[in-house]
């Protein structure tokens, strides 16, 4: 899906890891990088590359890569 390979491609950016090294299961708590100024730095870039805007509920609950990819996907599809 281009959404799904579009997010993993920023959060690679981001977090500076190497996109083999991201799944579903990476979350806020999993890797060292995933700290406020990131998760900020996150949101904005994933707003910048789909031209959507998150509410602070969305930014506040986006803490893994699923819940980020389905709330993408609200927008896109909404």
């Amino acid at each position: 899906c281009m959404i799904h390979e579009t997010i993993l491609s920023v959060v690679a950016d981001i977090f500076e890891v190497p996109i083999s090294q991201i799944n579903n299961e990476l979350s806020l708590n999993s890797i060292k990088q995933w700290d406020s100024v990131n998760h900020l730095k996150l949101m904005i870039a994933l707003e910048e590359e789909f031209e959507i805007k998150f509410t602070k509920d969305d930014i506040e609950s986006m803490v893994n890569l699923s819940i980020i990819e389905s709330t993408v996907s609200s927008y896109i599809d909404a």
